[in-house]
C-alpha cells in the first residue's frame, strides 16, 4: 500500500509548522474532514483526530493502540491504528514524515454510543423504579470529588438494565457504601456491550492477557481518556464489576505507557474475572490508591477462580505490593499470606461438600439446586451462605436486603 502513491503530493493535514509532518492520500482524506467537522461537535470524532494528529510528537497519542506494525523497503514502516469506531493504516517514512494511507470510521458511532450499542460513559441517578442512565456526550465522568465510577462487565442488556444486574455486586466493597450510590448525586458508569462475559473460565486467554486483548481495545481507551480527563479531580474511586475488570485493566495498561499519575484516585475489583496480579502491578505505576485488600473474590465460582486467580491470587498480589509499595510492610505482607491461606482451607472444604451434591445430578437437579440442598443436607448455615451467594447471587442479595 505505501508505495500507490506519490509522497510528495499528498496533502499536508497536520505538522506543518512544528513537529512532524503527516501527509494523507487523496482516499483517506475525505474521511478524515468528516472527521475534522464533527470534532467540532463531538468527543469521539475529536478524539480520533487528536489521535491520529497526536503523531506530530512522534509518537501516539495513546501509543500502545498501534497493532501489526511491519518493515517496508527503503526503511519505511507501514502499521494499523486502532481507535474506538476508527481503523487507519499509517506510514513513517525514511525522512520521518508520518501518511495517513488508509481510514475507515463508523459515522454512526456517536449515537451508537448514546443508546448502548457502542462503549461509554453513562450517569446513573436513583429513579421511583430501578435506574435512570444518561449518556455523557463528553465521555468524562461527573467533575465532584470522591465520585464513585462503576466498570461493569458484557451482560447483553442496556445501560439502564446492565446497573440493575450489577449493583449489588458493587455496592459491597470497601470505598464506597450503598448510602452513597442510592443518594441524589448518583454516579457514573463506564458501559461496555456485548453477550459474552469478559475473562473468566471461557475465555482464559483474555483473563490472563486482558491488558492487550483486542475485543477490549475501543472500550479500554475510551475509559483511559475518562480516567485521564479526571485525573485532578480528587478522591474518585473506579470499582470494577466482574469481567469489568479487563477494561480497567487495558486502560490502566494505556495510561502506564503515558507516564500518566493518578494519585488522586483510588480502585477496587469487584468479583474479578481477569488477572488481578497485572491490576495491581499497573496501578502502583500510577501512584493509584488501594485499599489493603484490593479485591472481593468467591472462589466457589469458576469464571473467578480462572480468570481472577482466586485460588493463590491472593499470594500473588500480596507479592507485587511488597515489591513496589513502599507503604505495604513485611508485617502486613505476612498477615495478608495467612489470610490468603485461611481461604483456601475454607474454600476447599467447601468445594468437598459441592461435589458430594453434584452427584445427585444423575436425578436431573441443577447446579444452584444442587448447592443449596448441600448446605441444607450439612445443616451449616455459613455453608449455605456461601454456596447460595456463588451460584444464586440474585437471590442470595435479595435475601441480605431483608436483614
Amino acid at each position: 500500500m505505501f508505495n500507490s502513491y506519490t509522497p510528495d503530493t499528498a496533502p499536508v493535514i497536520a505538522g506543518r509548522s512544528f513537529g512532524k509532518r503527516i501527509r494523507c492520500t487523496p482516499q483517506a482524506k475525505p474521511v478524515y474532514d468528516n472527521m475534522v467537522n464533527q470534532a467540532r461537535h463531538n468527543y469521539w470524532a475529536h478524539m480520533v483526530v487528536s489521535g491520529i494528529e497526536g503523531l506530530r510528537s512522534g509518537q501516539m497519542h495513546m501509543n500502545n493502540v498501534f497493532i501489526k506494525q511491519q518493515e517496508i523497503a527503503n526503511n519505511n514502516s507501514e502499521f494499523h491504528i486502532v481507535l474506538p469506531g476508527c481503523t487507519a493504516t499509517m506510514a513513517k517514512t525514511a525522512n520521518g514524515e508520518y501518511h495517513l494511507l488508509y481510514m475507515r470510521a463508523d459515522e454512526r458511532y456517536f449515537e451508537q454510543q448514546k443508546i448502548g450499542a457502542q462503549p461509554g460513559m453513562h450517569n446513573v441517578t436513583k429513579a421511583s423504579r430501578g435506574w435512570r442512565t444518561h449518556f455523557n456526550d463528553n465521555g468524562q465522568i461527573t467533575h465532584k470529588d470522591n465520585r464513585f465510577v462503576a466498570i461493569t462487565d458484557r451482560r447483553g442488556s442496556e445501560p439502564a438494565e446492565t446497573i440493575k444486574e450489577a449493583y449489588d455486586t458493587l455496592k459491597d466493597n470497601p470505598l464506597t457504601t450503598s448510602f452513597m450510590l442510592e443518594s441524589n448525586t448518583g454516579f457514573d458508569m463506564h458501559y461496555t456491550p456485548g453477550d459474552q462475559s469478559i475473562g473468566g473460565l471461557t475465555n482464559i486467554r483474555q483473563a490472563m492477557n486482558a491488558q492487550t486483548d483486542p475485543e477490549l481495545h475501543e472500550s479500554a481507551i475510551l475509559l483511559a481518556k475518562s480516567m485521564h480527563d479526571a485525573r485532578d479531580i480528587p478522591g474518585v474511586q473506579w470499582v470494577s464489576e466482574a469481567g469489568g475488570s479487563g477494561v480497567l485493566c487495558q486502560a490502566l495498561q494505556i495510561l502506564a505507557d503515558q507516564n500518566i499519575t493518578l494519585d488522586k484516585h483510588a480502585i477496587f475489583l469487584c468479583n474479578p474475572t481477569t488477572r488481578q496480579t497485572k491490576v495491581v502491578e499497573l496501578s502502583l505505576k500510577l501512584g493509584l490508591g488501594q485499599p489493603r485488600n484490593i479485591s472481593k473474590n468467591n472462589l466457589l465460582r469458576s469464571g473467578e477462580l480462572v480468570g481472577g486467580l482466586g485460588f493463590g491470587g491472593g499470594y500473588g498480589t500480596a507479592y507485587q505490593r511488597l515489591k513496589k509499595d513502599d507503604n505495604y510492610t513485611a508485617l502486613m505482607f505476612t498477615g495478608d499470606m495467612v489470610k490468603e491461606s485461611t481461604s483456601l482451607k475454607k474454600a476447599g472444604g467447601t468445594a468437598v461438600a459441592v461435589g458430594a451434591a453434584v452427584s445427585l445430578s444423575s436425578a436431573g437437579a441443577s447446579l444452584p439446586a444442587i448447592a443449596l440442598f448441600a448446605g441444607a443436607v450439612m445443616g451449616v448455615a455459613g455453608l449455605g451462605k456461601t454456596l447460595t451467594e456463588a451460584y444464586l447471587p440474585r437471590l442470595y442479595h435479595k435475601i441480605a436486603g431483608k436483614f
